[in-house]
């Protein structure tokens, strides 16, 4: 079982470089490959990409490592 939003979206944002959640409304294109992605951090790309966080959002660039 995965951990929950509150702590796994914070997590993410911080190893991906980004200062908060508002930051990525607007954001039409996500390259997160080469970060580090966890089996955590899915749990939260997970929460944003069905919350609604990430409206404009067209594409997203992840690798697992």
């Amino acid at each position: 079982m995965g951990i929950g939003p509150t702590v796994a979206v914070p997590r993410l944002l911080e190893k991906v470089g980004v200062s908060s959640a508002e930051e990525l409304r607007e954001r039409t294109e996500l390259d997160w490959r080469e970060k580090g992605i966890n089996e955590e951090d899915c749990d939260g790309i997970g929460y944003l990409l069905t919350s609604g966080a990430l409206p404009a959002l067209e594409t997203l660039r992840v690798s697992e490592e």
